[in-house]
């Protein structure tokens, strides 16, 4: 089971570096847009700087889990929200 959960990792990862970023960075945009919140404020949410978050959203640095994590915090949303991808592994429904 341990390589299962490596091998998942892996491939989270793999959409990570791939197509997930510019599906994060939309839907994080997506979201400020709901909340007219811009750059700069989502920055300040953060304690970031605002070219941090703009590198972040434009692909020039690339946005972490724990990155998604706290901008989902700072929005007040889930990173699924965001555009970050679930597990099904805990949903026994």
């Amino acid at each position: 089971m341990q390589h299962h959960q490596h091998t998942l990792d892996d491939t989270i990862q793999q959409q990570l570096d791939n197509e997930l970023p510019t599906r994060l960075a939309d839907g994080i945009r997506s979201v400020m847009g709901e909340q007219h919140i811009s750059q700069r404020e989502l920055a300040r949410r953060l304690s970031w700087t605002q070219t941090s978050v703009c590198r972040r959203l434009n692909g020039i640095t690339t946005i972490s889990a724990a990155d998604v994590v706290k901008i989902a915090h700072a929005l007040e949303t889930t990173p699924e929200k965001l555009g970050f991808p679930v597990s099904d592994e805990g949903d026994r429904s």
